[in-house]
């Protein structure tokens, strides 16, 4: 049990580094590779895209806090 769940999170970073390489949200890619390894979609799936999508959220908050500071501060806010 412990190989598969290794196993899933190499694959899932790798792709989600090549994804963001692509300009696209790690969600996109992880959800249906998820999917495939029989996860449950309710359950499993959602929850976890939904907190993928939040930590690229916050992070493009903060990056964009240290430009442009207004937008930074309303990203972040609206993350929440």
């Amino acid at each position: 049990m412990f190989t598969f769940y290794l196993l899933l999170t190499v694959i899932v970073f790798i792709l989600s580094f090549l994804s963001g390489m692509m300009g696209l949200g790690v969600v996109f890619v992880a959800t249906p590779v998820l999917g495939l390894f029989g996860l449950d979609l309710k359950h499993e799936i959602m929850p976890l895209s939904l907190w993928l999508n939040g930590i690229t959220a916050i992070s493009s908050a903060i990056t964009l806090h240290g430009k442009e500071w207004l937008i930074g501060e309303l990203l972040f806010l609206y993350s929440y």
